[in-house]
């Protein structure tokens, strides 16, 4: 199995079976993170000691989630314990960090935290577009912006 290019179900499964230990798919992630990021620039925390101890913990225990020892990303909008949450904006860098996750249980290994638009408006505004007036304005469906120019958030 290529855990750089294996899917999240085949990662939990072969964890839980035992034929892979989810501290060594999360080592290949942080090293594959540690290669790639200088160049990406996509990740604003590397959470590797933590990263490396959960999956531990999973192995010793031989816990068991829907996801277990799976390696993933955390964008800069939810909560992890011990650093703030800025979710983009400038104005969030003082903040007090996070007494706990905001993740659930799953047996999942967060390794990374990533950017995030400022205020997280981008989900919410997917299909929309803002004029330069400041009226929401929708897109057409092949993505083209509206007849009047707007901006895309």
């Amino acid at each position: 199995m290529d855990g750089a290019w294996a899917q999240a179900s085949e990662i939990a499964a072969a964890v839980s079976e035992g034929r892979i230990s989810a501290a060594a798919v999360v080592g290949a992630a942080l090293a594959r993170i540690r290669q790639l990021n200088s160049k990406l620039n996509a990740f604003t925390d590397v959470l590797g000691e933590r990263a490396l101890e959960r999956a531990q913990a999973i192995d010793r225990t031989r816990a068991k989630g829907p996801l277990a020892g799976v390696p993933f990303a955390v964008k800069n909008l939810f909560d992890i314990a011990g650093l703030a949450t800025r979710a983009g904006s400038r104005i969030n860098r003082d903040r007090a960090p996070a007494t706990r996750d905001a993740t659930l249980d799953t047996g999942a290994v967060v390794v990374v935290r990533s950017f995030r638009p400022q205020a997280d408006l981008r989900p919410a505004l997917a299909r929309r577009h803002v004029s330069l007036r400041g009226k929401p304005r929708s897109c057409r469906a092949d993505g083209t912006l509206c007849a009047r120019p707007c901006a895309r958030l």
